[in-house]
């Protein structure tokens, strides 16, 4: 009677030696992509296709007009060339948790008006604009 991992082993084998190639793509992307890796991502692996992610609309653009450069980079690292087309989608960016610094109010003495302003300041009859009016002269020179 043969031990189960042996045949399981067996029947595996051959999926796992033909999807090698993939597994590899997967490993070395990092080093295939270069300085890109971090804005474009391996999404999907199909037979003769990848799908790569991209975090900004503008960065498609450019990857397209570079597909070529990058469609032999792929397989060149591969044990055959077995990429045929690259297809390219947006994909949300992953957001990174920055912790905000403390805002500190510091608590300003307001400044006596000037004469020549409180003179300015007396001419308005209307009271209600007239305290605006010097609440936004004291904010502005603050």
């Amino acid at each position: 009677m043969e031990n189960v991992k042996n045949i399981l082993d067996s029947l595996l084998q051959p999926s796992i030696h033909n999807e090698a190639w993939k597994l590899n793509l997967i490993k070395n992307w990092p080093t295939i992509i270069g300085s890109l890796h971090e804005k474009v991502s391996l999404q999907k692996i199909h037979a003769t296709s990848v799908v790569l992610g991209v975090h900004d609309s503008s960065w498609i653009q450019e990857l397209y007009l570079l597909s070529k450069i990058i469609l032999k980079k792929i397989n060149s690292n591969l044990d055959s060339p077995r990429i045929v087309t690259l297809r390219f989608q947006c994909i949300e960016k992953k957001e990174t948790i920055v912790k905000k610094k403390p805002v500190i109010f510091s608590i300003k003495k307001k400044r006596d008006l000037q004469p020549q302003e409180s003179k300015a300041l007396s001419k308005i009859n209307d009271p209600q604009l007239s305290s605006a009016l010097q609440g936004f002269l004291q904010r502005c020179l603050q």
